[in-house]
This record gives structure tokens, sequence and C-alpha cells, in this order.
């Protein structure tokens, strides 16, 4: 095995996806100006320099199944943290701080373009498989980009952390209304049509600082999960602005708690539910299984002190989770997901 790229500073994969014609796309940051993209043999194909990096920025490179190298990109000012291929596309999200220039580069063919925004920013943007940019929609405003997925009409859908009341900013800057304002760090979770116009947002928040880890679609039910961990109190799982039910509430008994939500690619609840261990939880991975109703999950379990004490509660129903742990542990759980409730296999 060679490395993907290397350059002096630090550089770091932080995501990887394959579409269905073989194509592997790898995304990630790179803290430094200059870099070099390897094939799998260790040479480095022409047009596989790129240089003039701004300090902080993100590359995204694409490579065939036999590890040759066909192009690369790169972000600057931006840090890019997940991808995903469908549809003939390229969706990627990143982090962006001021105005961040997206370079398209690939042998000796270059171009850019600017977005604009007021500061910190959370961005999903679209790009073709042969890496040019189409469009970039933004939180303005947020802290964190976590999680993309894409179903099969070209919708997207993505995740992460904000703080304050920011912008929505549709593909080309306009506004689109603003979130919920956050107590603390509140979760998003948005919905982008096919041309990165927001269809819908929701907010996840509780008092202290909650996090967004994981997306996953499950397209055989039109269905989204969304994990990640929260504190200081109940969170509240609002639900799209078209959604008139009440949002649902969530709390732990721990210092913090994780919670697993599945929403309609409509944006309303189905259901929720906490891992609810004695200490800080945290759900940093959900996969859906072929059937659309098995739903895995990884993570890190709090102390559980007594083998009855809830892990997981669906709809309010507490499971105990049968055994005990003195500390800090990793787990991997599985749950079926009914159309209202959760149970733990």
């Amino acid at each position: 095995m060679y490395p993907l790229a290397d350059a002096p500073g630090i550089v770091k994969g932080t995501g990887v996806t394959v579409d269905g014609q073989g194509g592997v796309y790898v995304t990630g940051t790179a803290r430094t100006v200059n870099m070099t993209f390897f094939n799998a043999d260790g040479t480095s194909p022409t047009g596989a320099f790129v240089s003039n990096l701004d300090t902080d920025g993100s590359f995204i490179a694409a490579y065939n199944t036999a590890g040759v190298r066909q192009w690369n990109t790169r972000i600057d000012k931006a840090a890019a943290s997940s991808i995903d291929a469908r549809n003939g596309r390229l969706y990627v999200t990143s982090r962006a701080v001021g105005s961040p220039t997206l370079v398209y580069n690939t042998g000796s063919s270059t171009s850019s373009a600017s977005i604009a925004n007021g500061g910190n920013a959370a961005m999903a943007s679209a790009w073709t498989q042969a890496g040019q940019h189409q469009w970039t929609a933004l939180i303005d405003g947020g802290l964190t980009a976590t999680g993309i997925d894409a179903d099969n009409q070209g919708n997207v859908y993505f995740t992460g952390t904000y703080s304050g009341t920011p912008t929505r900013r549709n593909a080309g800057g306009t506004a689109a209304g603003t979130l919920t304002a956050a107590t603390g760090n509140a979760v998003f979770l948005a919905s982008l049509t096919p041309s990165g116009t927001f269809a819908w947002s929701a907010t996840l928040d509780a008092p202290g600082a909650d996090t967004a880890d994981s997306l996953a679609l499950d397209p055989i039910n039109n269905a989204l999960f969304v994990s990640g961990s929260f504190a200081g109190g109940a969170m509240t799982l609002g639900q799209s602005a078209a959604v008139t039910t009440p949002p649902t509430t969530a709390s732990a008994i721990g210092t913090s708690g994780a919670y697993v939500a599945r929403y309609s690619t409509a944006g309303r609840l189905l259901v929720s539910f906490v891992q609810d261990g004695a200490s800080a939880d945290e759900a940093n991975s959900v996969a859906i299984a072929r059937d659309g109703r098995t739903v895995f999950v990884a993570g890190q379990l709090g102390a559980i002190t007594t083998a009855a004490q809830p892990f997981f509660a669906g709809s309010g129903n507490p499971v105990g989770f049968g055994l005990t742990t003195s500390n800090l542990a990793a787990y991997i759980g599985s749950y079926i997901v009914g159309g209202a409730s959760v149970s733990l296999s």
C-alpha cells in the first residue's frame, strides 16, 4: 500500500465512497501548501501535484479500481468531512472558514468558483464524477457538516451542528430562511433539491453541546437515520416546518446520552431511541441493512451499573442491556425498527 497523497504539512483522509462503475473517491483535509498524489504502485501521474493550497484546505481525488489516480481537486479555506457518490454526481460536506475558493485541477486544466458567506459555514457541495464543481449550499454560521447522502431522484440530505440562529443559503447564495435558535450547540438535518435549493430543515437541540456523527439513507422506506450525542438535559427533536405535530423530547440519566432518530425524507420524525448509560455515551456510526428494518449502531457505551439499567429506549420503552460495564466501552448493536417502535436484537 502506498500513500494517497503526501505533503510537508498534515494531510488526513476523512471520507471515501465508490460508484457503480468501480470509481473510488476520497476526500480529506490538507494543512499544507503543496500536495502530491500517488498511484497504488507508488508513481505520481502527470497533473497530480497541487500547489499554492491555503494552509487550511481540503482535497477530492478520484481513483479507478486498480488504484490509478484519475483527477484531483482542492477546496481552499474549508475542511471536508464526508463524501457520497450517486446519480453520476459526488456530494461532499465541509466546514468553511471565510470565503472558500473551490478549485478544479487535473493536468493543466484549472477552474475556480468563489462562495461568499458570513464566516463559518456548514457546506454541502455537488460535483460531477469528472471533478467539476456544480453547486454549493450552506448553513451560514454552521459549526460542522458531518454526513451527506442522496436519493435516486437527486435530493440531497446532510447534517451537522450550529449555534445561534444561522441563515440557510441556497446554491448561488440567496437566503432561504433561518434555523431554529439553538440553546447550545444544536444539530441540523436538512434536505436540498437536486439543484441545491433548501427543501426543509429540522433542529435537534439539548441545552449542552450536541453532535451529529452519522447520517444514513434508507431508500426502501424513504427514511433517514441521524445519530450522535446530546448533553445538558432533554433533547428536543424538531421536524420540518410542514409537519404540524409537536416535537418529541429525549432524555438521559447520565452526563450525556446518545440518540438515533429516524425521519421521513419529508422531514417528519418517525421514531427515536436513546442510549442511556451512566456516563458519556456516543452513537458514532449508523448503517441500515437491505431489509430497511435492521439498523446497526456503533459507538461508545457509558458505564452500565446494573444489568437491568435502561440502555436503549424506543418510544419511551426502556430496554435492559443485560450486562454491566465498569467504565467506557465500545459497542455495536442491531435494532429492529417498526413504524413507531424499536426493539433490541
